[in-house]
């Protein structure tokens, strides 16, 4: 380490030590990461070391008696630091302050100088020296800082969620959804207890103990809470807890606040729905069943009163089972699950085999989820027209009873009235039998229009039996 002798006078000055002096200043000087220059009493340039050289893309032969202020320093600082170097020639004190100055390739640096004016021994003003300290970087950092906080601070302005730094479960901060969720205003809720939002201090106290404080490994935390707005309009909300610092809980946490009020709205809305749903579908007198590649993958209840098989045993399994035969399971999937098409809606009566052997008659309707991709499945419903399709057969047998009950009638009415026409003599017994015979043709005309009816009946239901 360097020791200065300079100033003791039982030390003599020799070349030596002012050698070792001289060398010590300079590589002090050189060696530091500091600008420095001295500039004479005309502005010129007298010196400068190797960083600020370096830095400004000059040597220090480039440099030498060149005028500083209009070599280094921009146009627009040049009049302001003229003006300083004017005072400090006429002061004694130190001096600081910040100014650009011009690199060779005319690029600007931000220097922060600590500047001294010396004196000779007559009081005259000798040189200027100032070091200073490069601020580029400085600076750089500063603005990046800067613009990292206008974008976290867009972010949190833009956030759909509410965020805040929470200390004690006190709100330190809060972005502006925070507000909007709670509906207070910032200025009522930055400073408050997180009391204010919940709807009973039960509700308060079981959030404490569910979010505050845990073991550092188990954050972040996230729980459904119950608010209450300053309206008074009760609210759902999911908290998430996050320390503010890693390893610090006693610093705080930070916290989001989402608005879950029309998700848990839909929410209940939808259990209602399929439990309305699934009510209907218990309900409904019909089997009703989804299928995916002719394997059901879900049914109703007379689905399984219908087959006489119980869930388990329809559900995961090809359709091939309810068939009597190979030829009836192809033909059902030719007409009902062959090329996709545009088509919403297709029917087919079929025959299906109970569990317990018996044959029974079905009509099965299927619905495509996408018409133009059976791949998507199938809504298809069932029923069951075994005794339906029995109807329909007494129903024909007896219209035809029906029919030749009504041309046995007519055939020996009509000898009837002939016979009476020809053999009876008597008038007044001829007129009454010839009554009788009207009101009985009357009758069968009657017959007749009923026959007619029932006919259009039967063609009317066959279309739907």
């Amino acid at each position: 380490m360097y020791n200065d002798s300079t100033n003791r006078p039982d030390v003599p000055r020799t070349d030596s030590l002012l050698s070792k002096e001289h060398n010590f200043i300079n590589t002090l000087v050189q060696a530091s990461p500091a600008f420095y220059v001295v500039i004479d009493p005309k502005g010129k340039t007298l010196f400068m070391n190797d960083s600020m050289l370096k830095s400004l893309g000059y040597g220090l032969e480039e440099v030498i008696g060149m005028d500083y202020v209009s070599t280094f320093v921009p146009e627009s600082d040049r009049a302001s630091l003229s003006e300083i170097l004017d005072k400090l020639m006429k002061m004694k004190e130190p001096t600081i302050n910040k100014n650009n100055i011009l690199t060779k390739d005319g690029r600007e640096i931000l220097v922060e100088w600590h500047g001294r004016s010396l004196f000779d021994e007559n009081g005259n003003f000798d040189f200027f020296l100032g070091i200073g300290v490069d601020l580029s970087d400085r600076k750089k950092m500063e603005e990046e800082i800067e613009n990292r906080e206008k974008t976290l601070n867009g972010i949190f302005a833009a956030a759909p969620i509410g965020i805040n730094l929470m200390k004690d479960r006190c709100v330190i901060w809060c972005n502006l959804r925070m507000g909007e969720i709670t509906g207070y205003s910032l200025e009522e809720i930055i400073g408050s207890d997180a009391k204010l939002f919940y709807e009973t201090e039960e509700e308060y106290f079981k959030l404490k103990d569910l979010l505050y404080p845990h073991n550092i490994e188990e954050y972040p935390l996230e729980e459904v809470a119950n608010w209450k707005r300053k309206d008074g309009e009760p609210i759902h909300v999911s908290i998430r807890v996050s320390p503010y610092y890693d390893k610090d809980l006693s610093q705080g946490y930070i916290t989001t606040v989402r608005d879950i009020t029309k998700e848990k709205e839909a929410e209940r809305s939808l259990k209602e729905r399929e439990c309305t749903l699934n009510s209907i579908l218990t309900a409904a007198p019909v089997g009703i069943k989804l299928v995916l590649n002719r394997q059901i993958v879900w049914c109703n209840r007379k689905m399984m009163e219908i087959t006489g098989y119980s869930l388990d045993e329809l559900t995961n399994r090809n359709l091939r089972f309810l068939y009597p035969d190979e030829g009836e399971y192809l033909k059902v999937g030719d007409m009902l699950y062959g090329e996709p098409s545009y088509e919403d809606f297709k029917g087919i009566e079929t025959t299906w085999k109970r569990k317990d052997g018996h044959l029974i008659n079905c009509y099965i309707g299927i619905s495509p989820i996408n018409p133009l991709n059976y791949n998507e499945g199938m809504i298809e419903v069932v029923m069951d027209i075994t005794d339906r399709k029995k109807s329909h057969k007494q129903l024909e047998e007896n219209l035809e009873y029906f029919a030749h009950l009504v041309d046995h009638i007519r055939n020996p009415l009509a000898i009837m009235s002939g016979f009476i026409q020809v053999e009876v003599e008597n008038e007044k017994t001829k007129d009454r039998l010839m009554r009788q015979i009207n009101r009985i043709e009357a009758l069968i005309k009657q017959l007749d229009k009923g026959w007619l009816d029932t006919e259009d009946t039967r063609n009317y239901l066959k279309k739907y039996m």
